[in-house]
């Protein structure tokens, strides 16, 4: 905090007031009683001329150089004091004494040293020590001392033929208090440092002629957008030191930090010299949202019953899932159910599901899915729904399965899909419906693996029942339903096994494969 003089105020404040001088002179015709107030007015002038001049020379040469702010004696001074005066003394060798009102006013006084440069100071600025002025008895340097302040503030002088010239009396106690401020000085942060947000630092300051007990409020303003920032509104006591918390809210770049207080209705502030920093972690980054996601029943023939949900893993940085159901479409009717973390604990891609056992038939039930870790969260998964009708009826006890009516043998085309290879017949006895689940399928014949890009299952339509799957090193591949297939008592289902090729079949020119059923799954 830094204090200057104004000299080109006070250039201008002297020189109207000898205008106006100038046209109260030139009145004629004075009684003698005008010519006693003239005179007076005169004097008065002439000095105050004289202390503004001293001033101005007093700070022409260096005004960088700043001064605190002047403190209160303490204790108060209450009390006429002249030459002779001292304060109670404790020892004699060496002399001690208490403090009391003439210490108080030394002390009061040695904060003048250097701030004037006017021949009466120098009783003053010539002391080397603290200690050669602040001895608690009142004597010719004191008197001195004294002196020069009442010229400085135009409080008494040697001209004025007053008797307070020299000692402290009422005039003098009342510049005494005027010329007391109050004042918060900031020391830190007073530029260069950094915060960062979420976290504590501490601010420290100092304060004059403030009470301990005022209340004390922090702030920063960003010098980019010129916005202040409250860090503490009017909650902390003026004891020089407070831990604050730096807000997560706070944009990050440069800053000045302020403090303030309200000291008997006027606001007394401070200001950091330079700037400081405040810093913000970058995000953290964002988690993918969950692919599709895919519903299916299972137990269809059997309780409990049970919705199957899956969804593709589409990012890397998750810790766990949140699956989320409704029975209104409204989404803000959804309520969480809880998915074990373990389903997360290798986390890197691929499919995930969750079986929901806690559903009732008659219901239509609304899912969704989203990413989360500890710092952030993922969009939803579009919203799917499956309406759960009547109770299924018992499982059947058999199911036959016979050859179906056969494709036309033919050749393979580089990249084909769906080419049919067999199909195959499958009827419910009359005891119940059955639930296929899945089926395994096996490649025979000469024709490598390779040539096969995936197998799936086709229904009557020539729609997909499954996703498509890679044979493995047995030559096999079980195909799982996406909702298990449920035959009809006495009714009877075709399905067609089928293939995607490879793009490129040149290495297997002439060869002969095929693909044959070899289990079937129930319930």
């Amino acid at each position: 905090m830094h204090y200057f003089f104004k000299p080109r105020f006070l250039i201008v404040g002297a020189v109207s007031l000898m205008l106006s001088l100038g046209s109260v002179a030139s009145a004629s015709h004075l009684t003698q009683d005008e010519v006693s107030l003239l005179q007076a007015q005169i004097f008065s002038a002439l000095n105050t001329i004289n202390n503004l001049e001293i001033q101005l020379a007093a700070t022409s040469d260096a005004t960088s150089l700043p001064f605190p702010p002047i403190a209160c004696p303490s204790p108060q001074i209450v009390s006429d004091l002249y030459g002779g005066e001292r304060d109670l003394l404790i020892s004699r060798n060496p002399i001690v004494r208490a403090r009391g009102e003439v210490t108080a006013l030394q002390d009061f006084l040695w904060q003048y040293k250097g701030r004037y440069s006017a021949t009466y100071w120098s009783p003053l600025n010539n002391l080397t020590n603290k200690s050669d002025l602040v001895t608690g008895y009142y004597g010719s340097r004191t008197s001195n001392i004294v002196k020069a302040f009442q010229q400085q503030f135009g409080v008494s002088g040697p001209n004025l033929g007053d008797t307070e010239f020299g000692k402290v009396f009422q005039k003098t106690r009342t510049e005494i208090e005027r010329q007391c401020v109050s004042s918060l000085t900031i020391s830190t942060p007073n530029g260069g440092e950094t915060w960062h947000v979420g976290t504590t630092t501490t601010v420290k300051w100092a304060s004059n002629n403030i009470a301990t007990t005022t209340l004390i409020s922090f702030g920063a303003r960003n010098l980019a957008s010129n916005t202040d920032y409250s860090l503490g509104s009017g909650g902390f006591l003026n004891d020089g030191k407070e831990v604050i918390n730096v807000p997560t809210a706070l944009p990050g770049g440069s800053y000045l930090f302020f403090i303030k207080a309200n000291v008997g209705g006027v606001i007394v502030n401070d200001w950091s010299d330079g700037s400081f920093m405040i810093s913000v972690p970058p995000p953290p980054p964002m988690i993918v949202a969950p692919g599709t996601l895919f519903v299916s029943h299972i137990n269809a023939t059997s309780t409990p019953y049970s919705v199957r949900l899956t969804w593709r893993d589409s990012s890397t940085n998750e810790g766990w899932f949140v699956l989320e159901r409704s029975t209104t479409a409204s989404t803000t009717g959804f309520s969480w159910i809880a998915i074990p973390t373990t389903l997360c604990s290798a986390c890197s891609g691929g499919y995930r599901t969750y079986t929901d056992t806690s559903v009732s038939f008659g219901t239509t039930y609304y899912y969704r899915v989203k990413a989360e870790n500890a710092s952030v969260q993922s969009a939803y998964s579009k919203v799917v729904s499956t309406f759960l009708g009547v109770p299924p009826p018992p499982p059947g006890t058999a199911l036959n399965v016979v050859s179906g009516t056969q494709p036309q043998p033919t050749l393979a085309t580089q990249g084909a899909l769906g080419l049919p290879f067999t199909r195959v017949r499958f009827t419910a006895d009359s005891d119940g419906d059955v639930a296929i689940n899945s089926l395994t399928v096996e490649r025979v014949g000469l024709l490598d693996d390779a040539a096969f890009t995936s197998i799936v299952l086709l229904d009557e339509n020539g729609n997909h029942l499954t996703k498509p799957i890679r044979l493995d090193m047995n030559h096999k591949a079980v195909a799982s339903f996406l909702t298990p297939l449920v035959v009809r008592a006495q009714k009877t289902r075709e399905l067609t096994i089928a293939a995607n090729m490879a793009c490129s079949l040149t290495n297997y020119a002439g060869h002969v494969g095929a693909l044959s059923l070899v289990a079937v799954n129930t319930s």
